[in-house]
């Protein structure tokens, strides 16, 4: 397809409508767009590159995350994320403390809440942080970029101990559990992670 000639450091955005590309294998993809222009004198600009993760869609219930794909298809992104996973856990600085200024999280697939009434969500959690300054909690979204944070303090079962969050020390592995009924459609999750600028 031909894109017709731009002035310099101006953009054009183009849509092609003959090429595909299957992205429905779970995984790693790789995209190259490369720009072959007669009189091009600079063609240090020419390739844009992407790179496009597919995870799992889930849409069949009672739904229970097996370890590989915990590990696998669940991503950790952030500032200063110390996030890493090992056998079948997600840490927060699996070989020492979690790091200073961490605004971190791991994300999930996306979920299939269509067809679902009261659904619950369950986990274990084990946790030790500064107390009020550093936390965790459990966000949502239906788009991907707008999350909403799930229940409030002091809800059942063993919610959030702090006034904004799970803070200081747990006293060993919690089973948490919340409804999230009222959360329908397409929806992510995420452990949202927050640590100040000291005292890990």
């Amino acid at each position: 397809r031909r894109v017709l000639f731009r002035s310099p450091g101006t953009t054009v955005q183009y849509t092609f409508t003959t090429i595909t590309a299957d992205l429905s294998a779970l995984g790693n993809h790789a995209m190259t767009v490369d720009v072959n222009a007669t009189n091009d004198a600079n063609t240090s600009n020419d390739l844009i590159a992407a790179t496009f993760f597919t995870t799992p869609y889930y849409n069949t219930y009672p739904f229970m995350e097996s370890a590989a794909n915990f590990g696998m298809y669940w991503l950790a992104d952030g500032t200063n994320s110390s996030w890493e996973f090992d056998v079948d856990t997600w840490y927060t600085g699996l070989a020492g403390d979690y790091n200073n200024n961490e605004v971190s999280f791991v994300t999930s697939p996306c979920f299939d809440f269509t067809s679902l009434v009261n659904p619950v969500v369950e986990f274990s959690l084990n946790y030790t942080t500064e107390f009020n300054s550093d936390g965790l909690v459990l966000q949502y979204s239906n788009n991907g970029s707008t999350w909403t944070t799930v229940g409030a303090p002091g809800d059942i079962e063993n919610w959030y101990n702090g006034p904004n969050s799970w803070t200081g020390t747990s006293g060993g592995t919690l089973t948490v559990r919340h409804s999230l009924s009222g959360i329908t459609g397409d929806v992510q999750f995420r452990l949202y992670f927050t640590g100040d600028n000291s005292n890990t």
